[in-house]
């Protein structure tokens, strides 16, 4: 795999199984850049053997997003259930 500037890098694949069986996939591999822990890839296995692969660009990390960008309104009508 090649890195920023085209340089030869190494990556780590860790393979992850759920903890509890889903449908949706039955193993996810991430591609992390084993200088930076960059994520550069995921890729997900479904039951049957198909894959989706979703390769990360351009990804910024750390950008100082406000907390604004993040504000939840309950919607009117909503039932708010309380868990303690």
């Amino acid at each position: 795999m090649t890195g920023g500037g085209g340089a030869t890098t190494t990556a780590w694949c860790p393979r992850t199984p759920p903890k509890t069986p889903v449908p949706e996939y039955d193993r996810l591999t991430l591609v992390v850049d084993r200088a930076t822990l960059g994520l550069w890839m995921l890729i997900a296995r479904d039951g049957q053997g198909g894959t989706s692969t979703f390769v990360f660009t351009k990804l910024r990390e750390n950008v100082g997003l406000a907390d604004a960008k993040f504000a939840f309104t309950i919607p009117k009508g909503a039932d708010v259930v309380a868990q303690d």
